[in-house]
């Protein structure tokens, strides 16, 4: 758990990691145990949530031949901050807040802050996604982007969500249909699962008290 964040930070060992995280005035302990508390949760939605996932494969598969049809298809190298609001009102003021901690901090600052999304722990980085994996809509958006911005605030199910194009690189080799349908698969029941469990965080959330970092 600590050597995936001591490689995605690209530093020696952990008190290098302790003294980078710190110098940002976040609290270390507060991260590790963050990320402990998250695979123990991870693994109880798994457990109840897995069986409700519902993934249409043959749409899927008709999705993905038009996608791959084009010669030169895309990859995105993608962080993320999904982020919560309490009212329509407020959304304004919180995007506000969070880009002008990216601007005097940086992204990864304001993902370990501000977002909900599982990810938060290694500051919002998604990491390489091909655009045959996300929806239309959101390859849309990426489309009209450039490396290194960010997106505004989109609506989602669980949450608004902050998009920022690390890097973009174009994929020229042949397209199995078969691999990347199951890329695919694996994919949506990740988004899937990823939404139930913010979801039923939110609904213990109502009922109970629960202490946030």
């Amino acid at each position: 758990m600590i050597l995936k964040i001591i490689r995605f930070k690209k530093v020696k060992n952990e008190d290098e990691l302790k003294m980078l995280i710190e110098s940002n005035n976040i609290n270390y302990s507060n991260i590790i145990e963050k990320m402990k508390y998250e695979n123990l949760w991870n693994e109880l939605i798994f457990k109840n949530f897995n069986p409700l996932i519902k993934i249409d494969k043959k749409k899927l598969r008709e999705e993905l031949v038009i996608k791959i049809s084009k010669n030169k298809k895309k990859e995105y190298n993608l962080s993320e901050i999904l982020f919560e609001i309490e009212s329509p009102k407020q959304i304004k003021n919180k995007y506000n807040e969070i880009i002008k901690l990216i601007k005097t901090k940086d992204f990864e600052t304001a993902a370990y802050k501000y977002s909900i999304a599982n990810s938060s722990t290694n500051g919002g980085q998604i990491g390489w996604v091909k655009e045959t994996l996300l929806s239309k809509k959101l390859n849309k958006i990426l489309g009209k982007m450039q490396i290194g911005s960010l997106s505004e605030p989109l609506k989602y199910p669980n949450g608004h969500l902050i998009i920022k194009i690390n890097n973009i690189r174009e994929i020229k080799k042949e397209t199995n249909i078969d691999k990347e349908l199951k890329e695919l698969i694996n994919f949506e029941s990740n988004k899937q699962l990823n939404q139930f469990s913010l979801l039923f965080y939110k609904k213990l959330k109502q009922n109970t008290k629960i202490n946030e970092y």
